[in-house]
């Protein structure tokens, strides 16, 4: 009853979560019913709103909140002056920063992996060499991983819950955590560093994804200008 309640609902979905008498499963419930309206808060372009909410849910969501909040905070806004800039910038690392900490906890699992791409897509633009140290992490997970999907750019769904019709009220988040995402602002930052990381991975259909990304990165740079 708790999950079927309509997503803007949600002071009505914590009420009944509540009268369930297990209390590790009514957590569970709150969780994913906070996560729905985090995602749509996204999706409304509240951004404030939707990092308040994530303080509820588990580490992995709560990552994935702070990296789309910082990729799109960070993004130029045509119209804004130094000072706006400026104050996008910091606001997008001190998103960065809180996510980072969240996926090097020890219980984030493999859905992580994909997130820690969306944590180098939102970084490079605002701070190219640490994001090279952290694609350079992400690279070496990706080699010890059981299966990688490398053209997939969508967000992991991080579901703790099996439910599918609740699963399919999740918006979803489809860009900006792919190899893609990664290595277009790095490569136009620093190309063959970027480069010397990506020939570290191990998987040849990974590796190849990859080197198709970052020349394509290139090449739709130049044509651009």
């Amino acid at each position: 009853a708790a999950l079927a309640t309509a997503p803007e609902d949600l002071e009505r979905g914590r009420k009944l979560a509540d009268r369930i008498g297990d209390d590790e499963l009514s957590a569970r419930v709150v969780s994913q019913l906070v996560y729905r309206n985090a995602l749509l808060a996204l999706e409304r372009g509240e951004i404030e709103e939707a990092v308040s909410l994530a303080v509820e849910i588990k580490p992995v969501q709560r990552a994935i909140i702070l990296v789309t909040a910082a990729q799109r905070v960070g993004a130029r806004h045509p119209g804004d002056d130094e000072a706006q800039a400026a104050g996008r910038r910091l606001a997008a690392l001190d998103y960065l920063s809180d996510a980072e900490k969240l996926l090097k906890r020890d219980d984030a699992g493999p859905a992580a992996l994909r997130v820690r791409l969306g944590f180098v897509a939102a970084l490079a633009p605002l701070d190219a060499p640490r994001a090279m140290m952290a694609f350079d992490e992400v690279v070496s997970a990706i080699n010890k991983s059981d299966y990688f999907d490398a053209p997939d750019t969508g967000a992991p769904r991080v579901v703790g819950l099996d439910d599918s019709g609740f699963q399919s009220t999740l918006p979803r988040i489809r860009t900006g955590y792919g190899l893609r995402d990664a290595v277009t602002p790095l490569a136009r930052a620093d190309l063959e560093e970027v480069k010397r990381v990506a020939d570290k991975l191990s998987e040849p259909s990974v590796r190849g994804t990859c080197w198709l990304e970052i020349v394509r990165s290139i090449l739709t740079a130049e044509k651009d200008k």
